[in-house]
């Protein structure tokens, strides 16, 4: 979900690899691996952007608003490890479960603050 948005990009990424048997991996080379280090890096240019890009208009606080965000995305990482260490199983199940909360929540505060707008915009 976005507010606004000044067009799209998109990409498709593609990557090879070569298939091996379990018993020897390391003669393989794996396709998934390259794609995630693309999605690493395509994040990295990504995130930092869409910070200045939504500080833009609010310079007067735009030093303490990139705090407040570090520290929160610092504090939520730091909540979000610790769920997925205490119900750790051996699976991937904790951290998808926790991955999915913290989406849902993502989203109902999204629609809150969009609900927030409005009513500003009304009055």
């Amino acid at each position: 979900l976005a507010t606004a948005t000044r067009g799209v990009l998109r990409v498709r990424l593609v990557a090879t690899g070569r298939a091996a048997h379990s018993s020897h991996p390391e003669l393989g080379e794996s396709a998934i691996e390259k794609l995630v280090d693309a999605i690493v890096a395509l994040r990295g240019l990504i995130n930092p952007n869409a910070t200045a890009i939504a500080m833009a208009n609010h310079g007067h606080v735009a030093g303490s608003a990139s705090a407040l965000m570090g520290t929160l995305m610092f504090g939520l990482g730091a909540i979000a490890g610790t769920l997925v260490g205490l119900f750790e199983d051996g699976t991937a199940a904790p951290m998808v479960t926790v991955i999915f909360v913290c989406s849902i929540l993502a989203l109902l505060l999204n629609i809150w603050g969009l609900a927030g707008q409005a009513r500003v915009a009304a009055e």
